[in-house]
């Protein structure tokens, strides 16, 4: 009954989808090691996050970005605002709503120049319009913050308005400002003292929340889809299979319902 799958048109499907199976085995495992990537990813950010707070220098480097296991590390600085070098980096969501980050520089009291991330503001009426916000506290400031790496985008260019920046290149902050920086920046977690001052139409920043976490759970999902398909491509052989041999086999039973018996040719 199924000496048609000898022939090399079922021969090819059989081919091609041991070929679609093996492809979707490959690409499900290639989607559980991105699974198990992210998800140890994950949770070195929330370790790291929630360690006790190390002192700036005693982990960040001038000029140089620290290793990615320290990434997102709690770091301690004291040191005074500069609210004249503020900028704002354009085109950052929060919460679906699209806004600006607020960086202003710390110079620390080595004299080393800290960036910290003060944390979102709405964007203004139009695109091009810069928000208000109020100036950081003055005089000696405590910062903590978690660390974050350096962005390889161009800090500004021509068309943006002034006061508004499209990259954290910490780099080029640096260079703007003339002093010595550290190669990162942090993400405000906490000041002393606070911000109050906020005069009438400023828009204080609002402190950003640990939201690196990546979607390891999409990926996991994505392997049992891959993995899904392979069975699929299997099972779809033998159903389509089953059902050729069951047309062959209706072909050959007349409507008397009693099987034909093919006879041989005289001579």
């Amino acid at each position: 009954m199924y000496r048609f799958l000898l022939t090399r048109r079922w021969v090819g499907f059989l081919v091609l989808c041991i070929v679609v199976a093996l492809a979707c085995v490959r690409l499900g495992f290639w989607q559980l090691s991105r699974y198990q990537m992210r998800s140890a990813d994950n949770a070195r950010v929330d370790r790291n996050a929630a360690a006790p707070a190390v002192p700036a220098a005693a982990l960040l480097r001038v000029g140089a970005s620290v290793p990615g296991p320290d990434q997102w590390r709690r770091v301690q600085a004291v040191g005074r605002y500069e609210p004249s070098a503020t900028m704002l980096v354009r085109q950052r969501p929060l919460n679906g709503s699209n806004g600006f980050e607020v960086l202003t520089p710390l110079v620390t009291t080595s004299g080393v120049v800290l960036v910290v991330d003060r944390g979102w503001v709405p964007s203004g009426a139009s695109a091009l319009s810069t928000p208000t916000v109020p100036d950081p506290p003055a005089g000696l400031v405590a910062v903590t913050g978690l660390v974050r790496a350096s962005e390889t985008g161009q800090l500004r260019s021509q068309d943006l308005p002034s006061g508004q920046v499209r990259h954290i290149n910490v780099a080029q902050i640096a260079e703007g400002i003339g002093r010595a920086a550290y190669g990162d920046y942090v993400q405000l977690v906490a000041q002393q003292p606070v911000d109050t001052q906020q005069p009438a139409g400023a828009q204080k920043p609002v402190l950003l929340p640990l939201d690196d976490s990546q979607p390891a759970m999409l990926n996991l999902a994505y392997t049992v889809q891959w993995w899904v398909f392979a069975v699929i491509a299997l099972v779809g052989y033998v159903v389509f299979a089953r059902r050729e041999a069951a047309e062959r086999a209706q072909a050959r039973v007349p409507l008397n319902g009693h099987r034909q018996v093919e006879q041989a040719p005289a001579g």
